[in-house]
């Protein structure tokens, strides 16, 4: 499940728990889109809660979303609770253009303080 809401008008946060499927993607994905298109640029605050299973069409769909929409993304940071999810952060900053920053679940403040600054 992915939860999406917008925390001020340039950071869309995603909020992940338990099975992430590509239906979920789907239903966020119109309001990212309509975010875009009133207010421009969007960084993300993603966390990553206790997701159990992430299917191989929601990283289809991710991936998909990221590099179609590239020019609109700003900074991105991933608020988690594993070693895994960190490692995969750094994995996905030799492959994504744009700031990709891990934070612990105890630093969110940190996290959209990162995201605030230009």
């Amino acid at each position: 499940m992915i939860q999406c809401q917008q925390l001020d008008p340039h950071t869309v946060v995603l909020d992940m728990q338990g099975e992430v499927t590509a239906r979920d993607y789907q239903s966020i994905i119109p309001s990212i889109e309509e975010a875009f298109h009133t207010e421009g640029k969007q960084n993300f605050l993603i966390k990553v809660g206790q997701v159990t299973n992430m299917t191989l069409g929601a990283m289809f769909q991710d991936a998909k979303f990221d590099f179609t929409h590239l020019n609109c993304v700003g900074k991105t940071a991933i608020v988690g609770d594993s070693e895994a999810q960190q490692v995969l952060v750094k994995a996905f900053n030799f492959v994504f253009p744009k700031p990709i920053k891990f934070f612990a679940e105890n630093d969110i403040t940190a996290a959209t303080q990162w995201l605030a600054t230009a």
